[in-house]
C-alpha cells in the first residue's frame, strides 16, 4: 500500500535519526510511516513496544506495509526465550522487563506517553541505565498525544535522547 506524501517525509525524517519522536495528530498513520521508515535503513531486527492490545495489529501493519521479509516474528503475551530472537519481536510495556538484553537495529515505542513517569517500572526497563533503549542502534517514540496532563511529562524522553540536559526540576522551571 503506497504512502500518504505526509507519510514518506515522516519515514524520511525517521529515517535519518537515532533517536526520533514522531508525534502527528491520531489516525494520520504513524504505524505505516515508522514501519516504512524501518525499511528505509534495513532494519532487520525490530523490537516494538505498544500497549497490549496493539500488539497483533503491530504484525498486521508490518505484512501490509513492510517490504522486508523477516525470518521470524513474535508477539510476546508472556516471555518466551524462544522467541526472543525473532528479527521483528512485539511486546507490551508491562512485558518488556522481562526481555533479554539483546541487540536491535531499531527499537519503536509507540504510544511513547507511557514512558511519561521517571518513577515507573515500564520506563525504567526502557529508558533507565539498563534499559532497552541502550541496546537499540535507533529508537523512535510514537504518539499522537506525546504529554497528556502536562509537559513535563515529555521530559524522560527528551532526557534519554539528549535533547534536554536539565535535570526534571529545572526542566519543569525553564518550560513549565
Amino acid at each position: 500500500m503506497p504512502l500518504l506524501p505526509h507519510q514518506s517525509v515522516g519515514a524520511e525524517w525517521l529515517a535519518a535519526r537515532r533517536f526520533a519522536l514522531l508525534a502527528d495528530e491520531m489516525r494520520v498513520g504513524k504505524t505505516p510511516t515508522a514501519i516504512a521508515a524501518a525499511d528505509l535503513i534495513g532494519a532487520r531486527r525490530i523490537l516494538v513496544l505498544c500497549p497490549a492490545v496493539a500488539r497483533t495489529n503491530w504484525l498486521r501493519e508490518f505484512a501490509a506495509h513492510s517490504g522486508i521479509e523477516r525470518s521470524a516474528t513474535a508477539v510476546f503475551s508472556r516471555y518466551d526465550a524462544a522467541q526472543a530472537h525473532a528479527e521483528l519481536a512485539v511486546c507490551s510495556y508491562d512485558l518488556a522487563g522481562y526481555l533479554p538484553n539483546l541487540k536491535w537495529d531499531l527499537l519503536i515505542c509507540d504510544e511513547s506517553h507511557y514512558l511519561k513517569s521517571t518513577d515507573a517500572g515500564r520506563s525504567g526497563n526502557v529508558l533507565g541505565k539498563d534499559g532497552l533503549i541502550h541496546h537499540a542502534a535507533k529508537t523512535w517514540f510514537l504518539s499522537g498525544t506525546p504529554t497528556p496532563n502536562h509537559p513535563g511529562e515529555l521530559w524522560p524522553v527528551l532526557y534519554v535522547c539528549g535533547i534536554v540536559r536539565l535535570a526534571y526540576d529545572a526542566f519543569i522551571e525553564r518550560y513549565c
